[in-house]
């Protein structure tokens, strides 16, 4: 085992080398964590029964788990990333009084969070943060960090998801906040497509944050948005029903006058907003 350990070793500081050298070679680096992550197996470094591995074996495997973390946001790979996390879990929740403390821990515990507040999985969000002490999440950056922003989300405050980037407590954070920021636009979208029949351009360009107009007309383009005479916006959805993604049908109040072209281009966007969120509240209560 001694010598087991001792290869193992080797290969991690091999790693470290790789992955610190500037620039960093993906390529070495991803083979030397796929042949750490098979030696960890074969020398029965991860703990799977009391016993079975030493102190320095369980902290070893648990920076080689952390690398790989890493290395899945340096590969933009959010599947993998998360992967890494639920095996570090095992390390840091049901072993962590045996061994010292990783140093790493509540930064990739709260891009964790970020990384399920990005794939708008809000129920396994809110159990993860079940896991942790109220008094730990207030004091760690983190950690306060993705549990501030899913409260902005909640309070539809979505000015303040945008301007977040600004005040990442980590640079490992901008992948998933670009992620995130992706995630809240569709959902504003969303919103402004069964709000809002007819909508002016810059209104729209306001209401999703982008500051300029290629970025605008990208995301236009992707999304196939039709614009009509006049530089506005027209839907192609019924005006008095709503169809949510599950296929549910709810009724809209069919005598209510809907808004002409004149209506809404009179609409400064902050209040066109008002009403995308008030119509989005609705609905979750519909559905």
């Amino acid at each position: 085992m001694a010598a087991g350990l001792q290869n193992v070793m080797a290969l991690y500081r091999q790693l470290t080398e790789e992955w610190n050298k500037k620039p960093m070679e993906k390529s070495k680096c991803e083979t030397l964590l796929n042949q750490l992550k098979v030696a960890l197996t074969e020398h029965h470094f991860i703990p799977t029964a009391e016993g079975e591995a030493s102190k320095q074996e369980i902290v070893l495997a648990r920076d080689v788990l952390e690398m790989g973390a890493q290395f899945a946001i340096f590969d933009r790979d959010i599947k993998g990333f998360q992967r890494h996390i639920d095996q570090l879990k095992v390390y840091y929740y049901d072993v962590k009084g045996g061994i010292p403390e990783s140093s790493l821990m509540n930064q990739f515990l709260g891009l964790y969070l970020l990384s399920l507040l990005a794939e708008n999985r809000l129920g396994d969000f809110h159990s993860e943060v079940e896991l942790m002490s109220l008094d730990t999440i207030e004091k760690d950056p983190y950690l306060s960090f993705p549990v501030q922003l899913e409260r902005c989300l909640m309070e539809g405050s979505y000015s303040k998801i945008f301007s977040a980037n600004k005040s990442i407590p980590a640079p490992s954070y901008s992948f998933f906040m670009e992620l995130l920021a992706e995630t809240t636009r569709a959902e504003i979208a969303k919103c402004i497509k069964r709000s809002c029949p007819i909508i002016s351009a810059d209104s729209a360009r306001r209401m999703l944050f982008f500051a300029t107009e290629p970025e605008f007309k990208s995301y236009v383009d992707k999304n196939k948005w039709k614009i009509g005479h006049g530089g506005v916006f027209q839907f192609d959805t019924e005006r008095n029903l709503i169809q949510d993604d599950f296929g549910l049908e709810a009724d809209m109040d069919v005598d209510r006058p809907q808004p002409t072209l004149a209506d809404m281009t009179a609409l400064s966007y902050q209040e066109v907003a008002e009403t995308m969120l008030s119509y989005a509240r609705e609905l979750e209560k519909i559905v």
